[in-house]
């Protein structure tokens, strides 16, 4: 099996267990494209409600409970760069642990 397949089978069984009720530690990722979660195999996903994070900084470890989306839903933001920052899929930050 190749690096990306692994990465996204990891991914999407920490993302699966974080809808079973568990934090999972991640790391945040910001840039002019977005607010993202990276997991510990290096896979990130985009944040649809990065408000809920917003007291975070780039680098800065948190342990979230998050569920997977298709789309993001509310205000959609004008793009402020052309940068393309790949992710893995879209989340939703359900809660954060203190």
């Amino acid at each position: 099996m190749n690096k990306s397949i692994n990465r996204s089978l990891v991914s999407i069984l920490i993302l699966l267990s974080s809808c079973s009720k568990e934090f999972v530690s991640m790391e945040v990722v910001r840039d002019c494209s977005g607010t993202y979660l990276k997991n510990k195999s290096g896979a990130e996903s985009y944040v649809c409600n990065k408000d809920k994070i917003n007291q975070f900084s780039t680098g800065d470890m948190i342990d979230v409970k998050v569920e997977i989306v298709e789309e993001c839903y509310g205000i959609l933001e004008e793009p402020t760069c052309l940068l393309y920052h790949p992710f893995e899929n879209r989340i939703e930050v359900k809660a954060i642990k203190d």
